[in-house]
């Protein structure tokens, strides 16, 4: 066992050196050096202990609220005085006492958010029990447990799964399943998967803590109020509102049992609930709870109101809440006394009065007040960049609400200047800190990016300052469109199977060092000198490990240091009759929200721009309309003068157009938009259409094998789900076809056509699925069950709301979610994990299977989107239910025009036009799309 924990250990940036007690007495804690006796160090540990809330040590307790905990913020320096007195006290004390003081000073530096110093006295008290043989003392599993918490809270995820894993399999061996350590360690594990994004564990071990408590120690104790809060904060990610409120309605009553309704403890707990009557527009319910937090605050006796930091947060949230309900002499006048009291408790250089200060220039600014805005904003600027870095998350913020002022007051090269600033930051994060994560923090982190680019790319299109940035514009947009169809996934599969355990362990010490780089990046420069972290230093030994990795392995480099492409290729690319257009979706302007289409039409010789301003039509009654008139089978001159004419205006004679999409442009076939009687824009020019325009440089490898996979007809679990004998048809004519043109082919139907068998393909030049598609546009208005198997937490996971139905799909064995191996549901968040790499094109003869939740600037969260992923060139998929014989007529031709020449573009017009003589409607022929190059 010690051999495992020190391994994990090693990940670690604290070097195992300097573990022993001769080096904590050297390390940075050291310098607070006070020799005290045994006694007074005893007594001392337990005043300490005393200010603290002690079940916080064992819990992990998920708040929506996580900043600004001053309360035990402020405890940090009497920690630090302890933890000074444990390094200097006797070496002759036993093994036992002395790895209690070691655990007993992690802790309360965890609970204040002291990260170096927890980590470095809790590996230390664990070392210390493993040196004197005592792994099977309760204290040992308390220091992994301790362990897997710091690290969950710190981000470093993998390493808080070995000891949080750890500490459960002990403390199930130690105290059994039925114990509140168990219990305690269960819980943390769940908070640990939530904030890892795998949701459907993370309900699972919550709701398995939760019974563990109730039938334990009843449901009147505060660690059962832990349990069920962190579960209704998942439901809230999970926008399972009600149950969110029923659990975090009962966690509130049990706490009220167990403490004071002015301890911090409790009113995070209210600002839980309260955020989420705030998340779901129940305003007045959100304002009754912050004002009884902050009537609780106020009237703590040991604190005044005037100087209490925490009082000041709070209502700052009722603040923020005023905001959306537009009370701004009520929001203006608690921003106003929350920087009152963070400038007598601190002073006005302090970070957290900056934030208070940019809050209000916000204020003025959405009030019209603009020039009150344009002193508070520059003020708050030079605060957050003093006390937090040029480069931090609140000082770009801050760039970006300048040049939105900016803009607003017409000063176009200020607001410019602001908005450049704030994008060449956030894309210096994203390049830093983006790749290693997972696909669920990606997407958490890019929801708080994409908006500051969304709104230069409405500066842009909207102001004249915009014509001469169109480029610049069009850079940033290549830089960052389709950001979440990047994938490390395989690449850590890839590595992790390598037989290079040096590679290996480099690797992992590597996503550690990152996680923890991403944590820093968002402490103030207070933060990190009070904690004494030297961010520069951490920086240097990852990009040192980063580059010895990209040397040993090509995939490393392939997968984290992707070359932008620039708007110049693009043009460089094109001939002179050719030319692309970049669509985007824009949801703000000056004054907020706002849906337009914001078109940039690139040629050889220049850039144009257009504008849509009746975005919220398109997306309705246009669409609807769209959408109408292909089911029916009626003529539409409508949509191609909503939806495409002012585009095409632009075109000048090109004949053929590289379309990248966004918004509802992903919902729409172009290619059936009417010009006229009997002629439709397939006719007039060549559309192709790609997931980013930067495809068009990028080289395209050569398949070195003649493979095709062609899968259909699969014998379902349930009647429930119609058979389709016609897919067994197209099957075999397409093999015939593939066959006959020299390639070798494996076919899979019926039994055969499993979610196994297509998981096992390998890199085939073609991909050929024939089956039912699947699309929930939004689960909660479904059933608990698609197909027979339940859909537990789909909703936050859009990529498991789209996929296909192969063999054995609803049958009546039991089944844990969608996530499930061979289930017969093959969703989009597995297909990203196929192996792809070397495939020329995916096939999709399915129903919707183009469909997904559509992000701006992301591309559809779909099946696209994951066989894109997983390294596929080209896509083939349907935007509607598609007719058998007209789909299989167009497949045939479509292989056998691609087998003569080799084009898959021209291949798949030509077959389009086919159809088109003998099934006149878009119904018929204009279903499937081809994406990619």
């Amino acid at each position: 066992m010690r051999l495992l924990i020190i391994g994990a250990l090693l990940f670690s940036t604290v070097s195992y050196a300097q573990i022993n007690l001769k080096g904590l007495k050297n390390s940075s804690i050291g310098r607070f050096a006070m020799k005290k006796s045994a006694d007074a160090l005893t007594s001392q540990l337990n005043k300490t202990r005393e200010k603290f809330d002690t079940l916080s040590f064992s819990y992990s307790i998920s708040l929506s609220d996580k900043s600004a905990q001053f309360d035990n913020k402020e405890k940090f320096e009497d920690v630090v005085a302890v933890s000074s007195m444990v390094v200097k006290s006797d070496d002759d004390e036993t093994p036992e006492n002395k790895a209690r003081e070691y655990l007993d000073v992690g802790e309360m530096a965890l609970a204040t958010n002291g990260f170096k110093l927890a980590e470095i006295s809790l590996i230390a008290a664990t070392v210390i029990l493993e040196a004197g043989g005592l792994q099977d003392h309760l204290l040992y599993s308390r220091s992994l447990a301790d362990l897997g918490m710091l690290y969950n809270s710190m981000g470093r995820y993998a390493l808080s799964e070995i000891f949080t894993k750890k500490a459960l399999q002990l403390r199930q061996e130690q105290r059994g399943k039925e114990s509140l350590d168990y219990a305690a360690s269960l819980n943390n594990l769940g908070v640990l998967n939530k904030n890892r994004g795998y949701y459907n564990e993370s309900e699972k071990e919550l709701t398995e803590a939760i019974e563990l408590n109730r039938n334990v120690s009843g449901e009147t104790t505060f660690p059962y109020a832990i349990a069920v809060n962190n579960r209704g904060v998942l439901y809230q990610v999970l926008g399972r509102y009600e149950d969110s409120e029923k659990d975090m309605k009962e966690a509130l009553s049990v706490a009220a049992m167990n403490m004071k309704e002015s301890s911090m403890q409790y009113t995070r707990l209210q600002s839980n609930l309260a955020l989420l009557y705030q998340q779901q527009g129940r305003y007045d319910e959100a304002e009754v709870i912050f004002k009884e937090a902050i009537n609780a605050i106020s009237k703590n006796p040991l604190q005044s109101k005037r100087t209490n930091p925490d009082y000041a947060h709070m209502i700052e949230n009722l603040a923020s809440l005023y905001v959306l309900m537009d009370k701004i002499t009520e929001a203006e006048a608690l921003y106003k006394e929350a920087l009152a009291i963070y400038e007598r408790k601190f002073n006005a250089t302090y970070s957290g009065y900056g934030l208070t200060m940019a809050r209000l220039g916000v204020l003025y600014r959405q009030s019209g007040r603009l020039e009150e805005a344009e002193e508070k904003l520059m003020e708050a600027y030079k605060i957050t960049r003093n006390a937090f870095g040029k480069k931090h998350p609140v000082t770009v913020d801050t760039q970006t609400e300048l040049a939105l002022l900016f803009w607003k007051k017409e000063q176009y090269d200020e607001a410019y200047s602001f908005f450049q600033k704030s994008l060449d930051n956030s894309l210096e994060f994203i390049g830093t800190y983006f790749a290693p994560m997972s696909e669920t923090e990606k997407a958490a982190y890019w929801k708080t990016l994409q908006p500051r680019f969304e709104k230069f790319f409405a500066f842009v299109a909207t102001t004249p300052k915009g014509e001469e940035l169109l480029g610049e514009a069009l850079n940033y947009r290549l830089a960052t469109k389709a950001m979440l169809l990047t994938s490390t996934t395989k690449i850590k599969t890839f590595i992790a199977a390598s037989d290079d355990a040096d590679l290996i362990a480099d690797y992992q010490t590597w996503i550690d060092q990152k996680e923890q780089l991403a944590l820093y990046y968002n402490f103030s420069a207070e933060d990190l000198k009070e904690q004494d972290i030297n961010i520069d230093s951490l920086s240097m030994a990852a990009n040192g490990l980063e580059k010895s990795l990209s040397e040993r392995s090509g995939l490393f480099d392939a997968a984290y240091h992707a070359v932008t492409t620039t708007v110049d290729e693009i043009q460089q690319k094109l001939k002179t009759d050719e030319i692309a257009v970049e669509m985007i979706r824009l949801s703000y302007d000056a004054d907020g929200l706002y849906t337009r289409y914001f078109a940039i039409v690139i040629s050889p010789l220049g850039l144009k721009r257009v504008v849509l301003n009746n975005g919220v039509e398109l997306e309705n009654k246009n669409y609807q309309l769209y959408r109408n008139m292909i089911r029916l089978k009626r003529p539409d001159t409508y949509s191609y003068v909503h939806f495409w004419q002012p585009v095409a205006d632009k075109f000048e004679s090109a004949k053929k157009v590289y379309f990248s999409a966004d918004g509802v442009y992903h919902q729409i076939n172009i290619n059936t938009l009417t010009l006229a009687p009997d002629k439709y824009v397939l006719d007039q020019w060549h559309i192709t259409t790609l997931t980013n325009l930067k495809d068009l440089v990028l080289k395209q490898d050569e398949h070195p094998d003649e493979l095709a996979v062609v899968v259909g007809n699969p014998v379902y679990g349930t009647n429930d789900i119609d058979p389709l004998p016609a897919t067994g048809v197209e099957v075999a004519a397409v093999n015939r076809q593939l066959s006959s043109a020299g390639y070798t082919t494996e076919v899979l139907t019926k039994e055969k056509a499993t979610e196994s068998g297509v998981k096992a393909v390998q890199n085939p030049k073609i991909l050929h699925i024939a089956t039912h598609g699947y699309f929930i546009e939004n689960p909660q208005e479904k059933s608990n069950q698609v197909y027979g198997v339940p859909l537990y937490n789909i909703n936050e996971n859009v990529l498991l709301r789209s996929g296909l139905l192969l063999a054995g799909a609803g049958s009546n064995k039991p089944r844990s979610g969608l996530g499930e191996n061979d289930n017969g549901i093959l969703t989009a968040f597995e297909v990203m994990n196929l192996n792809l790499e070397q495939t020329d094109l995916v096939v999709l003869s399915a129903c919707e299977t183009g469909l997904g939740d559509v992000m701006a600037g992301e591309g559809v969260y779909g099946l696209q989107r994951a066989f894109m992923v997983s390294g596929a060139k080209a896509v083939i998929m349907s935007l509607w239910k598609v007719d058998d014989e007209a789909t299989q007529l167009l497949m045939t031709t479509f292989y056998g025009e691609w087998m003569k020449t080799g084009d898959v573009q021209l291949s798949f017009q030509v077959a389009q036009h086919k159809i088109k003589e003998k099934y006149h409607y878009p119904y018929f022929w204009g279903a499937f799309l081809l994406v990619g190059a």
